[in-house]
């Protein structure tokens, strides 16, 4: 009997390895028995009349009280059409940014000359903050277009650092040996660089995808008619758990999305998987 302990001691001891991958479905048991305790707090604290809460519902509402709010968010505040909405604008924004920054990535992780001239760019993109750039939006564009510019803005600086390391670290070797058998200035670029940077540029594209998703509310916050993220904020004062409601379907759909792109990723570059 003395050794069981010992062994169960020490097989939790494995488990706390460092960078040790947990066994099996063990890590969403984990996941599962946290994810618990917290809607088992969330009940505790919310549980009873209003009155005698730990937590008012103004602040906090019950499990029951979110629940029973949705059928009236998906109706009366046009749920589904509102996450249409949503989802338009940020595939939107992304595609447009995809456009202008992986050409000019590409350009800018080739060429010193180019690299200098958009220089600003790149500090922009590392220093300057996301949340600096609507003021400059609402200045600088009207109604609809103002939120596509500020998403494809916000996708353009993530991946702008991103395009460019790609282009960096492919070694020196690669672009010899195509010299060597005779590639001039406009094979390197589009026959080595790029097809061997894709992989990394398609992942960065993947990481600003979930950029431009986290940044709807923002988008949607002002002067906004429709969308997910004006749902969430007009909901603040008087509607609380279309409030919550709301987050979650962000961060579901946020995780849908990556978890799509990535498995399409690893259909198209399989041996970056390997």
């Amino acid at each position: 009997m003395s050794g069981r302990p010992h062994r169960m001691l020490e097989k939790l001891g494995n488990l706390f390895q460092i960078r040790q991958p947990l066994p099996g479905l063990l890590g969403l048991g984990l996941a599962l028995v946290f994810t618990g305790l917290v809607l088992m707090a969330w009940w505790g604290i919310t549980r009873g009349p209003v009155e005698e809460r730990v937590v008012s519902s103004v602040i906090l509402p019950s499990p029951q009280e979110i629940a029973e709010s949705l059928p009236d968010l998906i109706n009366r505040r046009q749920l589904f059409d509102n996450i249409q909405v949503s989802l338009v604008r940020v595939i939107k924004g992304w595609g447009m940014a995809l456009l202008l920054v992986i050409p000019l990535g590409l350009l800018m992780g080739a060429f010193g000359p180019v690299r200098a001239f958009f220089g600003p760019l790149n500090v922009i993109a590392g220093y300057l903050p996301l949340i600096t750039i609507i003021p400059l939006t609402f200045a600088w564009f009207q109604g609809e277009s103002q939120k596509l510019a500020f998403l494809t803005m916000a996708c353009f600086f993530f991946m702008l650092p991103l395009v460019i390391a790609a282009i960096d670290d492919i070694e020196e070797i690669f672009l010899n040996t195509a010299q060597t058998l005779g590639a001039r200035r406009h094979d390197l670029l589009l026959k080595v660089l790029f097809p061997m940077a894709l992989p990394e540029i398609y992942n960065a594209a993947r990481l600003a995808f979930g950029v431009g998703w986290t940044w709807i509310i923002v988008a949607e916050s002002l002067l906004a008619d429709a969308g997910i993220g004006f749902i969430f904020m007009s909901s603040y004062r008087f509607e609380k758990p279309h409030m919550y409601w709301t987050a979650l379907i962000i961060l579901l759909i946020g995780f849908a999305a990556d978890q799509l792109l990535g498995w399409l990723g690893r259909r198209l570059f399989p041996y970056r998987y390997l």
